[in-house]
This record gives structure tokens, sequence and C-alpha cells, in this order.
């Protein structure tokens, strides 16, 4: 009975208490993040000097520019090198590949070949889980707006939910996650209104 009198003494509370609540949960959820990130965590630094690893990041620059230019066929190409090569590298659990994954899951969502592009997602997801948790919340997003496309609400909804629980982890600043809470919020607004 009394955590049930906490509770509604809370929420008649003022919005400056809340806030501060708001602050308390985000300091504890980034303290819990350094506590349960993987001991294995990966540096960002990839060595350049591996002939796999100079051929993967000159095929990421080759496969961006052809996206950018409209390419996707190339931009495809490219990025699926990209990830051999990196997979063999570095294997599937890698952010390096995650990220080639990502790519390549863009560029088949765009021309929509969603079931392929679902797959990539669901690659670089777990590489990301495994390896950057700070990386997970934009490909989750970028996932659930994929998943938006297809009609697969339900999904898409799980994956926005997550996504803003993942901010908490990511590496944007703090006015960053905020803006980024704000629109991801209004994003599953807008899943929940068509279901």
């Amino acid at each position: 009975m009394r955590a049930t009198t906490d509770l509604v003494a809370f929420f008649r509370a003022g919005d400056g208490i809340r806030r501060r609540m708001r602050e308390i949960f985000l300091l504890l959820a980034a303290v819990a993040a350094l506590c349960v990130a993987p001991a294995h965590a990966q540096s960002y630094e990839l060595d350049e000097t591996e002939p796999r690893i100079e051929r993967s990041l000159a095929a990421m620059r080759e496969g961006q520019a052809a996206g950018e230019a409209g390419d996707e066929e190339l931009a495809e190409r490219r990025f699926r090198e990209a990830l051999a090569l990196r997979t063999a590298a570095l294997g599937p659990l890698h952010w390096a590949t995650g990220n080639a994954s990502l790519q390549l899951a863009l560029v088949l969502d765009r021309s929509e070949r969603t079931e392929e592009g679902f797959a990539a997602f669901e690659a670089a997801i777990a590489a990301y889980r495994a390896s950057r948790p700070e990386l997970l919340a934009t490909s989750l997003d970028d996932y659930a707006h994929a998943l938006e496309s297809a009609s697969r609400y339900e999904e898409a909804e799980r994956l926005r939910r997550e996504s803003l629980q993942a901010l908490a982890f990511s590496d944007f600043t703090e006015a960053e996650r905020e803006e980024l809470a704000v629109e991801w919020s209004l994003r599953l607004g807008t899943i929940l209104r068509w279901q």
C-alpha cells in the first residue's frame, strides 16, 4: 500500500521532480551500460595495413559514393564486397562488419528488396549488440522504418520501443539523445495509431 501511495504522490508532484527523476534514470542507465559492456568490446581502430581491411574500407567508400550518386546496383555490390571481406577478417559480430551489413540493408531497403534487407538489418543489429551497444539505437530505428514501410507494424513498434531504450546507451550527446527521443517517440505514436 505504501508503494502505491508513493507512486500517486510522485505523479501528483510537479514537473521538476519528474524531470529530476528522468535525469537520475538516464544516469543509472549510463552506469548500467558501463557495467554490462562486453569485456571484449572492440576498438574503433581498424588495422588498415591488413589487406582485407584496406580493401573493405575502399569498398565502403565506393559504395557510399555510388549510393549518393543514385547507383544502387554498384552500391550494393561494393557493400557486399566490404561485408564479405570484413566477415572473413573480423568475424560476423564485429562492429565494422555490422556497419557493412547496415549499409547493405539500407541499399536493399531502398531497392525494395525488403526480405534481404531485413536479414542484413538483423546481422548488423547482432554485431552491434555483441560488440558496440552504443551503435545499436540508430540501426534499430532504421530497421523499424523498413518494417513500417512493409506494413509490419507490430515488429516495427517493438523495435521503435527498443531503439528509444537503446538511446540511453548511445554515444550521442545529451541534446542529440533528447532530440532523437522526441522524433522517435512521434514515430512510435504514428505506428500505434496505424494498429
